[in-house]
């Protein structure tokens, strides 16, 4: 997606940066990315772990991937400059995890991927993270520039409609690969 951005002119990099970037930025980074294996397991183990998982076996699993990637997606209401396109790609992000879940049968990898996002928005790219700044150090420093419904502007990339556009073709695929029985002839372990 950052490439995507990139290509289309909506990514500038930071001239006049406020925090640790390249290798003096190399401690922070490390140190951020326990707190976001932390987080980004968290919320997956509670939502795609535990309520899709309960949703789905006390009525069906359609209903359970919908509600907990509803609520997913609800519980970002709070967070600074959320925009409708937000919430709309973090519901996205959810059924696309959630399915995931459901076809491989392996929470962890949807840890490790939620887990991924977030470090790679915040401390790859400098980006802000469901609208939190976290300005601790980031191996690059970008600014989403132009128009904010494409870039996602002061929320970060998972409020543009780039992102959106990545989320149907990652659900797409994830949901081809399904109809030609891939996860069904192809261990992942």
């Amino acid at each position: 997606m950052v490439l995507i951005l990139f290509i289309f002119g909506f990514v500038s990099l930071e001239n006049n940066p406020t925090q640790p970037i390249g290798i003096s930025a190399l401690s922070g980074v490390l140190i951020i990315l326990i707190g976001w294996i932390i987080q980004g397991a968290t919320e997956e183990i509670v939502t795609r772990g535990w309520l899709m998982n309960i949703l789905g076996a006390r009525y069906n699993i359609g209903i359970g991937l919908f509600i907990s990637s509803t609520l997913f997606g609800l519980l970002h209401l709070t967070n600074p400059n959320v925009s409708f396109i937000a919430v709309i790609n973090i519901v996205l992000v959810g059924i696309f995890y959630g399915l995931y879940v459901i076809k491989t049968n392996d929470l962890w990898t949807v840890c490790g991927m939620h887990s991924a996002w977030n470090f790679a928005q915040g401390n790859l790219f400098g980006f802000e993270v469901s609208g939190i700044n976290v300005e601790v150090s980031s191996l690059i420093d970008l600014n989403l520039v132009g128009n904010r419904f494409i870039s996602g502007g002061i929320f970060g990339p998972e409020a543009g409609l780039s992102a959106t556009v990545v989320l149907l073709l990652s659900i797409g695929i994830l949901t081809y690969l399904d109809k030609k029985e891939y996860f069904n002839s192809h261990s992942i372990y």
